[in-house]
Order: C-alpha cells, then sequence, then structure tokens
C-alpha cells in the first residue's frame, strides 16, 4: 500500500507576538501566512499611494467629444408667436408639415388644470427624402424631421433632434450636414427676435 506523500508547503517565518508582547496565535499550524509582512504601516501607505498615482490617470482618459445630438434656442416671445414664426420658417424652407400635436393644451383641456404649453412639430421634404432613402434604407427612422417647443420659466425653448454625422457613409454623412444647417437655421428663425 502506498503512503500518501506530504509536499511541505512553505511558510515563511513570521512574528508571532504583536506589539506589546501578546501571541498573536496559540498553534504555529494555524498561524496566518506571512507572505507579505514587510508591507506594513508607513510602507503600505507609499504603495498605495504609488499604485493610485499609477492606475487613476489610466482610469480618467478623456473620451473623444460627443456628436452634438440636440441643437436648443431660447425666445422671450410669446408662445404662439413662436409656433406661428416656426411654421413659417419650415414652409420657406421647402418643407411640409405632417403633423403638430399640441400636447399641454390637449393635458389641460382633458384634465381642466394648469399645464405650460407643448407643442410637436413633425415636416418632410420628400425630394430630400428620397435622396437620403437612396443612400439609406435605414435612414427612414429619422423621419420625418421634429421640433418641439415648450413653454419653461417665461421662456420659450425650441429644440431639436439633429442627424448623426459620424457614420461610415461619408456621402450621408454630407447630406446629414447638410440637413442639420437647415434645421438650425428653422430652430434659429423662430427664435429671432
Amino acid at each position: 500500500m502506498h503512503k500518501p506523500i506530504r509536499v511541505p508547503i512553505f511558510n515563511p517565518p513570521c512574528h508571532p507576538f504583536a506589539k506589546g508582547g501578546r501571541r498573536l496565535w496559540k498553534f504555529p499550524k494555524l498561524r496566518p501566512s506571512c507572505k507579505f509582512s514587510l508591507i506594513t504601516g508607513r510602507f503600505t501607505a507609499i504603495t498605495i499611494f504609488a499604485l493610485l498615482t499609477l492606475l487613476l490617470p489610466a482610469c480618467t482618459q478623456q473620451r473623444p467629444p460627443q456628436p452634438e445630438i440636440w441643437y436648443q434656442a431660447v425666445s422671450v416671445k410669446p408662445y404662439d408667436d413662436v409656433l406661428a414664426e416656426l411654421e413659417l420658417a419650415i414652409t420657406e424652407n421647402n418643407f411640409r408639415i405632417t403633423g403638430h400635436n399640441h400636447i399641454g393644451s390637449v393635458i389641460r383641456q382633458r384634465d381642466n388644470m394648469a399645464f405650460p404649453d407643448y407643442d410637436t412639430i413633425q415636416f418632410c421634404n420628400l425630394t430630400l427624402a428620397r435622396q437620403m432613402l437612396e443612400m439609406s434604407p435605414a435612414a427612414v427612422a429619422y423621419m420625418p424631421c421634429n421640433i418641439a417647443v415648450r413653454s419653461e420659466n417665461g421662456k420659450v425653448v425650441i429644440v431639436t433632434h439633429l442627424l448623426p454625422t459620424d457614420g461610415p457613409d461619408g456621402k450621408l454623412n454630407a447630406f446629414f450636414r447638410e440637413m442639420n444647417v437647415k434645421l438650425k437655421k428653422i430652430v434659429d428663425f423662430a427664435a429671432q427676435d
């Protein structure tokens, strides 16, 4: 019959007494491993500081600038004037209004309560839509263009969602850049005094 082979486990010696002469462990076989007995006190603090100094810069790398996805302008004009000028700017830029949701006024009427103004206006240009869809059928997800208007703290805020210009298709990116210029122009026209 074979006897089991005992492999000695290396456990470096460690001082069994704590400060004040008290024994830390009663039985030598149960004593804790002291592999890192040198890393104590001041040395530990210096080690941790050095590691953090080396590792933290890697954790705080700056991200590349994010593309602009919203464009906003604020006006002090009356809410209805902003809406009228927004509709004028949309049609002057050869877009057709396909929808107008009067969210704030509908909530006021339905719930019979004071509620701020919120409107969304959807619009499209079929010639531009065809050009965009011929480049990328998946771009239908960006249709129609949308501008949201809200009353906030005595001012009127006009916001539109810009099209992404950082995709893999350079031709589509150029088209979206031109569309973003038009969207910003419409928002700025409605906001100007």
